[in-house]
């Protein structure tokens, strides 16, 4: 039972079961009915009180033989075993962006497939790749964020080691190095990340799903591409600027949506940019709805 999810709920029912030899209901355990079935079609767990699917009480079969697998499962993920995460998620609606309703489809099965899909998103600045990240990281609990003109090599296999990240967010792809390329090689080949160094080795294999964005998709490696599923986002129009930049301001920089529209039209027809950056930078520098054409007057004087 190599599952993440599913050794947290046995962690669970032991730790409850201490306390209570009569039982435990789901949601002590924080496990669903779905989880139940397969830990009980393995022979793990029992139904001791049967009243309703929420209300029901389970038991482990045999506690020590649980305790005992799951130290051996420890001791094998030290060895380097496969650490697997719980994909029965709920993906993100990304909302915050609008239209890509394809592109949005993809996202979200590659988030839910059966096995691993890594997906990179490629085209201009300012189109809501970044968007779709952020919308991602903060839909997966253990996810992992990172900018390729920043994470090296050695910082991102720390991260892999001592994360462990279900998912991991990488924007900029096409600003990183030829090592960082190779641990992003290796981890969306098979999941494997070794390291060499001062005469040791150390390896893990993880189901980690990579999501990435690029804005030169020529620069990035073949051997590296092709470890990826591409779309690529065509630039958005006037009208989809503006639509877009409102939402995002509105939703994740709590500004009402009287500024948001304002910053979104001035910011493209006043400040002359296309990039969501820009009008995000502008939110968070705005108090008031009337610092907003002082602060885009500023930056067209100095810009």
């Amino acid at each position: 039972m190599n599952n993440e999810r599913y050794r947290k709920i046995l962690e669970s029912a032991i730790e409850v079961e201490r306390e209570n030899e009569h039982g435990w209901r789901l949601d002590q355990v924080g496990a669903t009915g779905g989880h139940i079935s397969k830990l009980k079609a393995e022979g793990l767990v029992k139904t001791v009180i049967e009243r309703s699917s929420k209300s029901n009480w389970y038991k482990l079969t045999d506690r020590e033989e649980v305790e005992k697998a799951l130290e051996e499962i420890e001791e094998e993920m030290k060895a380097g075993g496969v650490i697997e995460h719980d994909w029965d998620i709920e993906p993100p609606s990304f909302d915050s962006v609008v239209g890509l309703d394809d592109m949005k489809f993809i996202l979200r099965k590659a988030l839910t497939a059966d096995d691993r899909v890594n997906v990179l998103l490629a085209g201009p600045p300012s189109l809501g790749k970044s968007v779709l990240l952020m919308e991602i990281e903060q839909a997966i609990p253990n996810a992992e964020f990172g900018y390729g003109s920043e994470d090296s090599a050695a910082g991102l296999i720390d991260m892999l080691f001592d994360k462990q990240p279900q998912v991991l967010l990488i924007d900029e792809l096409d600003e990183m190095d030829s090592d960082d390329y190779s641990v992003i090689e290796q981890l969306g080949e098979h999941g494997r990340v070794t390291e060499r160094k001062y005469g040791k080795t150390r390896e893990i294999e993880l189901d980690t799903r990579i999501f990435a964005a690029c804005n030169d998709l020529e620069v990035i490696p073949s051997p590296v591409k092709s470890r990826f599923q591409t779309m690529t986002i065509e630039p958005y129009s006037e009208s989809e600027f503006l639509e877009v930049v409102t939402k995002v301001l509105n939703d994740k920089e709590d500004c009402s949506e009287q500024v948001a529209a304002e910053i979104a039209d001035r910011v493209y027809h006043e400040y002359d940019s296309d990039d969501i950056r820009d009008a995000i930078r502008v939110s968070r520098m705005v108090d008031a709805p009337e610092e907003v054409e002082g602060v885009i007057t500023a930056l067209q004087n100095h810009s």
